[in-house]
């Protein structure tokens, strides 16, 4: 893959004025750049390049920004209501709000030195390219970790205890606790707003698959138990923005370097927490296999792990980290059984049978939640065999 004209020349300029920054050990001496690799991804382009000099070599990635929408999956319906609105940034002005997110972390854990958290340094913003120039980190993402225990992997399957989750319990509850100069607006900062999307992605999601019990009880009352659930005003925090298992590296011992910040808002503290939660558990391993790739026993241990890591010596708000799990999974549900590949990528057909089956185990979820907040004390049996 070839990188776009220009770039590997820029990415060259600023390392001969800025090496002695980036990387001390080359002293003053402007380093040779060559493009090694290139992927791309839905929202940007990868690139890995290497900086040589005098028989040293040190790696970086550059993270170019780009709204190809041939590069992204289409949305079926354009009246799916989502969770955050959808990014109308530049792509220049998206690599800078990145950049700023990784300027943000390396403030946030200046001070720390446990050794739990690493950080992946941002070396340059160049707006020209709308791309950033990051260090290269060769660890594998705590999800590519998380995926190695399955029960169908092939091979024999690695093992993972909790102390990565309780980390990145840890490192957002720095991350959250941060004063940041940013001038961020509020998002979904009332649990009547919260309510009323309850509401909307109920409606949403009847009108696709169907009427079910517990979209008509969230449809009826989803204002109502957001506001048993939930403070009338929600503490808010900066964002991370996509605060997942694969936007975090981890190593054997643990330690965690969360990377791909977009801090838009001053969101919900729950938000964050209720993102990686629910992307534990659904998984699309998970949701394909119900809930079985995963063993039950450990999902429940790196959840208490995270949660304790997050809120340490302070009791854990159970209602509203519940509230805000279904929140995030109502959004994720919404965008399963809305958007499509393009076109000769996957068959209809096995696009469908992907979609009902994972909506199986997405509803399951959904009851859980619902049960556990008390506002789905029964279930009738045309409902559980859907």
């Amino acid at each position: 893959m070839t990188a776009p004209e220009g770039l590997i020349d820029a990415v060259a300029a600023r390392a001969a004025a800025e090496v002695g920054t980036w990387f001390p050990e080359f002293g003053d001496r402007a380093p040779h750049v060559g493009l090694v690799s290139g992927e791309t991804r839905s929202r940007c382009f990868l690139y890995r390049v290497h900086l040589t000099c005098d028989g040293l070599t040190r790696p970086v990635m550059v993270k170019v920004r780009h709204s190809d929408a041939n590069l992204r999956r289409l949305d079926l319906w354009q009246d799916r209501p989502i969770l955050a609105p959808v990014r109308t940034m530049s792509d220049e002005s998206t690599a800078q709000r990145e950049y700023a997110g990784l300027r943000l972390i390396e403030d946030a854990l200046r001070d720390e030195g446990t050794g739990r958290f690493g950080v992946l340094r941002p070396l340059a913003w160049m707006p020209e390219h709308a791309a950033i120039v990051t260090d290269f980190v060769q660890q594998p993402t705590l999800r590519t970790v998380l995926l190695g225990t399955s029960r169908f992997r092939v091979r024999a399957r690695s093992r993972l205890d909790a102390t990565p989750w309780g980390n990145a319990g840890a490192w957002l509850r720095a991350f959250h606790d941060h004063q940041t100069s940013m001038v961020l607006p509020p998002r979904a900062d009332t649990a009547a707003h919260v309510g009323g999307l309850y509401e909307q992605f109920a409606d949403f999601l009847a009108d696709r698959i169907g009427p079910r019990p517990l979209l008509e009880e969230l449809s009826a009352s989803g204002t109502e138990i957001a506001c048993r659930a939930l403070p009338a005003q929600l503490p808010l925090a900066t964002g991370h923005g996509d605060f997942v298992a694969n936007n975090m590296f981890t190593t054997a011992e643990g330690r965690i370097t969360v990377f791909d910040p977009l801090p838009m808002w001053r969101a919900p503290v729950y938000q964050d927490i209720a993102t990686l939660l629910v992307g534990l558990r659904a998984l699309p391993v998970q949701a394909i296999t119900q809930g079985l790739a995963l063993p039950r026993p450990a999902v429940a241990r790196y959840e208490a792990a995270f949660l304790d890591g997050y809120f340490g010596a302070d009791d854990v708000p159970q209602t509203a980290v519940l509230a805000f799990q279904l929140l995030v999974l109502l959004d994720k549900w919404s965008a399963l059984v809305s958007r499509r590949v393009r076109d000769g990528k996957v068959r209809p057909q096995l696009r469908e049978a992907r979609i009902r089956i994972a909506s199986r185990h997405y509803k399951e979820e959904a009851r859980r939640l619902l049960s556990r907040l008390g506002a789905l004390p029964a279930v009738s049996a045309t409902d559980r065999d859907d």
